[in-house]
C-alpha cells in the first residue's frame, strides 16, 4: 500500500519531508539492490542502457525528453530514505536534481570506458535513482551515444531497456513539434503486494494505457572524477552483433528445439563454464525470469518495475550433454520458476541478508555468471533516429570473476554485451570464455 508521510523530518540530502508526499517502504527485492549497492560497491545494482543514434539529437531535446519521463514514470521521483524503522521510498525529488550531462568525445577514451564508469559511479540514493549522459561526435554531429543509468531497486533490466526506447520516441516526438501527451503512471506497490494481491494471475485485467511516446570504440574524455574501487578491478566489455539471418536461423532453430534463444544462451553458457573450471568448482547461472511474462496482468510494459527473479542453474541440475538438450531443460526450470513466483506473495529471493552473506562469502569464487535480457526493440528507422546498437550494462559485485551477459534484440539483430570483472593481471579466462562461447553460438547458427 502506498503511505503519505506524515510531518517534517530532516533527511540525509538535506531537504525537509514535507506533508503528504508519496512515501512507501522498499519491498524485499528493492531492499536487497539497496544493500548491493551500499555493502557491495555497486553489485549488479548499476543499470546502464547505452544507445548507439544516428539523429539530430541534443542536450537540451534530452532534457526535454527526461523531463517528460520524470512526470510519467513516479519511481524517477524517487529517492531512498530512512523511515519509521526501516527504508521507504520518498517521491519527491524535483527534476533539477536529476543529474543529465553532456560531452563531444574527444577520441582519449574508449566508449566501454565511459560506460564502465557508468556502472561503477555510485548513487548518492538519497538525493536521486538516475542519471542520462549524452555524448556527441564532434566529427559527426548526428552521431551520439546515449547512456541511461538507473538503480536497480527501480528497475529491472527489461524495463532499463524500454525506458530508453521510451526517451527516443519522445525525442521524436518533440522534434516533430508536438507536445508528448504523458500518461502519468500510478504509484505502485512493491512486488510482493502486487504477487499476494493475486492480481498476477488474472488474464482479464487490462493494461495500463501507455504513453505516446512512451558498438563503437571511439569515445571522450569525462569531465568528472573516475570512481576506482578498492581491489583494483576492472570491468571489460566486448560486444558481439548477430545479424538478421543468423538471428533468424537461431530463433526458428529454438523454435524447432522447443526452447527459447534466452535458455539456449544459459546453455551456452554452462557448457563452456563446465569445460573451463570442471567438476570440482561449483559455479551456476543467474538467468532472470521476468514476472512480466507469466502475470498477464495490467502493470505496463512501460512502467519500471523490479521483477527479475534469478534463477540458480547449476551444470549437474540439466540432463545431457548436448547443448540443445541443456537448452530444453533450462527453458523447462525457467517456466517452473516464473510458475512458483505467481504464487509466492514474499521469500522468491530467500533472505536478502543471507543473499549478501553468500555475495561475500563468494569473493573467491572462480565464476559466476548473470544473463540478462533486455527484450526487443525497434530500430526506428522511420523517425528522425536511428537506433544503431544497444547494449545493457550493470555494475560489479564482489567475486572475483564475474561475467554479466546481457542480449538485447534490435530489429532483427541480437546484440550480446559481455561485462567481466576481475583483478588486474587475471583476465585470461574471460578470453577463453568469450572465444568458446562464440564459437558454440556460431556452432548452432549454423
Amino acid at each position: 500500500m502506498v503511505r503519505r508521510a506524515t510531518g517534517t523530518e530532516a533527511t540525509p540530502g538535506g531537504r525537509d519531508r514535507s506533508r503528504g508526499v508519496p512515501a512507501r517502504p522498499l519491498g524485499e527485492r528493492e531492499a536487497f539492490f539497496y544493500r548491493l549497492h551500499e555493502e557491495l560497491l555497486g553489485g549488479l545494482a548499476v543499470l546502464c542502457v547505452s544507445t548507439r543514434i544516428a539523429g539530430p539529437l541534443d542536450i537540451q531535446l534530452v532534457k526535454h525528453a527526461c523531463r517528460c519521463l520524470w512526470e510519467r514514470h513516479p519511481s524517477l521521483r524517487a529517492r531512498i530514505v530512512p523511515a519509521e524503522g526501516t527504508l521507504s521510498f520518498l517521491f519527491d525529488v524535483p527534476f533539477r536534481d536529476i543529474p543529465i550531462h553532456s560531452f563531444f568525445e574527444l577520441g582519449r577514451t574508449n566508449l566501454h570506458t565511459v560506460v564502465e564508469r557508468e556502472v561503477d559511479t555510485l548513487f548518492d540514493t538519497s538525493q536521486h535513482l538516475w542519471r542520462a549522459l549524452l555524448i556527441t561526435d564532434k566529427a559527426d554531429f548526428e552521431r551520439h551515444y546515449l547512456l541511461l543509468s538507473l538503480h536497480h531497486s527501480i528497475s529491472d533490466g527489461t524495463s532499463a531497456v524500454r525506458l530508453a526506447k521510451e526517451l527516443l520516441l519522445c525525442c521524436a516526438r518533440i522534434l516533430a513539434g508536438e507536445v508528448p501527451r504523458m500518461d502519468p503512471l500510478p504509484l505502485r506497490a512493491s512486488l510482493e503486494e502486487f504477487l499476494a494481491s493475486g492480481e498476477c494471475g488474472n488474464k482479464k485485467i487490462p493494461r495500463q494505457a501507455a504513453g505516446t511516446p512512451p558498438v563503437d570504440n571511439r569515445g571522450g574524455t569525462l569531465p568528472f572524477h573516475e570512481f576506482q574501487p578498492p581491489g583494483r578491478r576492472h570491468t571489460r566489455f566486448r560486444v558481439h552483433t548477430l545479424e538478421a539471418a543468423e538471428t533468424a536461423i537461431l530463433e526458428e532453430k529454438c523454435r524447432r528445439a522447443g526452447t527459447t534463444v534466452h535458455a539456449a544462451l544459459a546453455a551456452i553458457a554452462l557448457s563452456v563454464m563446465h569445460r573451463h573450471f570442471g567438476d570440482d568448482v561449483r559455479f551456476c547461472v543467474d538467468t532472470p525470469v521476468n514476472i512480466r511474462g507469466s502475470s498477464g496482468a495490467g502493470i505496463g510494459d512501460e512502467e519500471l518495475w523490479c521483477m527479475e527473479t534469478p534463477v540458480s542453474i547449476r551444470y549437474e541440475d540439466v540432463g545431457g550433454r548436448d547443448v540443445w538438450r541443456m537448452a530444453r531443460d533450462c527453458s523447462d526450470r525457467l517456466a517452473f520458476a516464473a510458475s512458483a513466483a505467481k504464487n509466492l506473495s514474499a521469500g522468491v529471493y530467500g533472505d536478502p541478508a543471507g543473499k549478501i552473506e553468500e555475495l561475500l562469502a563468494a569473493r573467491h569464487f572462480p565464476l559466476s555468471c548473470l544473463l540478462r535480457e533486455g527484450g526487443r526493440v525497434e530500430p526506428g528507422q522511420k523517425g528522425p533516429f536511428v537506433i544503431e546498437n544497444m547494449g545493457l550494462a550493470s555494475g560489479r559485485r564482489a567475486a572475483e570473476h564475474v561475467m554479466v551477459i546481457s542480449a538485447a534484440t534490435v530489429g532483427e539483430i541480437l546484440s550480446l554485451t559481455f561485462a567481466h570483472t576481475s583483478p588486474l593481471l587475471k583476465e585470461s579466462w574471460a578470453d577463453r570464455f568469450v572465444s568458446e562461447f562464440l564459437r558454440n553460438l556460431e556452432r548452432m547458427v549454423k
